[in-house]
């Protein structure tokens, strides 16, 4: 596909800015969870976390993921569940 997506701004959980013109060239696949305490939304980044050293980065594909909670909340939530991928929000 080559649709566009208007530029979206977000912070990951040190504060830095994360955009989509971060990544030029590169597919990139968002994942906005409903809550980091949605089991449901939990077991979807289990499986994009268990996916991603073999599919996604070997296809070029920069995984970022988006939850609604504040930065601290979300470093918490990143650090206790130990996910490897890049671009936490």
């Amino acid at each position: 596909m080559d649709t566009r997506l208007p530029e979206i701004r977000m912070s990951d959980t040190e504060g830095k800015a994360v955009r989509l013109t971060d990544f030029p060239g590169q597919a990139v696949l968002m994942f906005f969870m409903r809550s980091t305490t949605c089991p449901v939304c939990n077991l979807h980044v289990r499986h994009l976390v268990s996916r991603s050293a073999a599919d996604f980065r070997a296809h070029g594909v920069q995984v970022i993921i988006a939850v609604p909670e504040d930065r601290v909340d979300a470093a918490r939530w990143k650090e206790k569940t130990e996910h490897s991928l890049p671009g936490h929000q």
